[in-house]
């Protein structure tokens, strides 16, 4: 089984770039991609979603700055959405977790 970067990799940035989420799009890239390419892209997401909060924070700490509560909230629900949403064909199906959506007011 291939672990790596995926054939698709704009498509996953696409996806994980957008302000909200849509479950069916994220199902249908997993359901597009090999597993292990998509597992490496949600990981990989995942991964950076957690360490921008660790950094957000550090540099706010140690240079006296504020951080958006709402953007921090926003990273973290998303880094939990996906941490939660398991990685197997046809698992991710619409209307079975609620997408991770934020307010612009």
């Amino acid at each position: 089984m291939y672990v790596g970067p995926s054939q698709h990799a704009h498509a996953w940035r696409a996806f994980f770039t957008a302000r909200s989420w849509e479950p069916q799009l994220f199902a249908d890239l997993v359901e597009r991609d090999e597993i292990g390419a998509a597992f490496f892209e949600i990981e990989t997401q995942i991964n950076g979603l957690y360490r921008s909060l660790q950094m957000s924070q550090a540099l706010a700490q140690r240079f006296g700055l504020s951080v958006d509560e709402d953007r921090r909230g926003e990273v973290e629900l998303k880094a939990r959405w996906l941490s939660m949403c398991p990685i197997v064909a046809g698992c991710c199906q619409a209307g079975t977790r609620s997408s991770p959506t934020t307010s612009t007011t």
